[in-house]
């Protein structure tokens, strides 16, 4: 029975998922656990410089709040903009408290985006991630934080602009021209410029 009742979980909306963890039914936090552990550790990576093992803390601290605070959430709402906005607001807290007030991305052997097994293994893949890594890095840090959101991290706009609080034409706007800013710099990187 409890292999059945796992996979019917699984198929919850998060919004759902949280009603049943509300409700005490603890598998439902566990598939919450396994859908968002590896997204949230890799924006928290990103956000942290690369530091793995302060993003590892993170992410356990991230999900003991989320257990504290699940009574505050809105099911009405977005979760995974809920998750991300405490994600957020944890790297702020961060950083305020290290005297830095934003990500500076200067250290080039911290790099936020390694190649993943998401693009395979050839080369011509392992290039490009390269150049866009690089890419990433030499952009002001709202157009990299919207293109990772988008890209990376699958939200939606409308999902954006809740978390940015911004309307969707601002988020639109910036990602128009994050990705035009990308284009015309890993263009100048195949150029050899």
């Amino acid at each position: 029975m409890g292999f059945f009742k796992s996979i019917q979980l699984k198929k919850l909306s998060d919004e759902k998922l949280v009603s049943q963890v509300r409700n005490g039914v603890e598998k439902a936090f566990e598939v919450l656990y396994r859908r968002y552990a590896k997204r949230m550790l890799f924006f928290f990576a990103q956000k942290l410089q690369g530091d793995q093992q302060l993003a590892q803390d993170f992410l356990q601290d991230l999900f003991i709040k989320v257990l504290e605070k699940l009574d505050t959430y809105n099911v009405e709402k977005s979760f995974a903009v809920w998750i991300y906005s405490i994600a957020n607001n944890m790297c702020k807290n961060h950083y305020r408290k290290v005297g830095r007030s934003s990500v500076e991305w200067n250290d080039k052997s911290a790099t936020p985006y390694e190649t993943s097994s998401d693009f395979g293994h050839d080369d011509s893949n392992e290039v490009f991630l390269k150049r866009l890594n690089l890419a990433l890095e030499s952009m002001e840090e709202s157009y990299r934080e919207i293109y990772t959101l988008r890209y990376r991290e699958n939200l939606t706009i409308q999902e954006i602009s809740e978390f940015m609080q911004c309307p969707q034409g601002t988020v639109k706007s910036r990602l128009h021209y994050a990705i035009k800013a990308l284009s015309v710099i890993i263009n100048k990187q195949s150029n050899g410029n």
